[in-house]
């Protein structure tokens, strides 16, 4: 939940268009089979979005109705985000950090999230789900009601300021300092013969 930015640089993120992201690697690891079943249920209530998948592999995977495969540089990619409804965050295989899901926060994209730590570390604020049902019927809101989406940007733009990068760069700073201040050092024979090699070398 501690972007690279000192204030949250994304005040007016209105977005008439019902795009949906998916900008994570399209691997299993991500649940991505998951997800397209999720988008295919999706499309037989209402076909009035698309789901923009910028890391698609169009050369082994067949085009589906709702797909959107935009490529763009950098910059583009985030003016991208500032364009969706909404994104989505799944359930993944190991409990790693998520650039994706950070991108769209920077951009003031809201992402909805599977219910597990390693998301609400992110933004807590957000809207999680747990199951399929879950899942749709929060899609289903965000592309329905854009009010709601505005609430959550709020929300989450709040709990940023409250959690600045250099408030918790200091915090962690004497957090680190306090352990190294108690914390006694012992050396080991070998360590002492690296520490000799290193002033005497420069460098190793």
């Amino acid at each position: 939940n501690y972007l690279g930015w000192e204030i949250p640089k994304y005040e007016k993120q209105i977005t008439n268009k019902k795009i949906i992201v998916f900008n994570h690697r399209p691997h299993k690891y991500k649940n991505y089979d998951w997800f397209l079943k999720q988008m295919d249920r999706l499309w037989e209530i209402r076909q009035d979005f698309e789901v923009w998948i910028p890391l698609w592999d169009t050369k082994f995977t067949e085009k589906l109705k709702w797909l959107n495969t935009d490529k763009f540089d950098k910059e583009g990619y985030y003016r991208k985000l500032q364009t969706c409804r909404v994104g989505f965050s799944p359930e993944q295989t190991y409990g790693g950090w998520s650039v994706a899901t950070t991108d769209g926060l920077m951009n003031g994209c809201p992402f909805i999230m599977y219910d597990a730590d390693y998301y609400k570390e992110l933004n807590p604020t957000a809207d999680f789900f747990s199951t399929k049902d879950e899942a749709v019927d929060l899609l289903n809101l965000y592309l329905s009601n854009p009010e709601h989406r505005m609430e959550m940007i709020r929300k989450g733009q709040q709990h940023l300021r409250e959690h600045l990068w250099e408030d918790e760069m200091l915090r962690m700073g004497g957090d680190i300092q306090a352990i190294m201040k108690a914390y006694h050092q012992t050396h080991s024979a070998i360590t002492d013969k690296l520490i000799a090699r290193i002033k005497q070398e420069g460098c190793i």
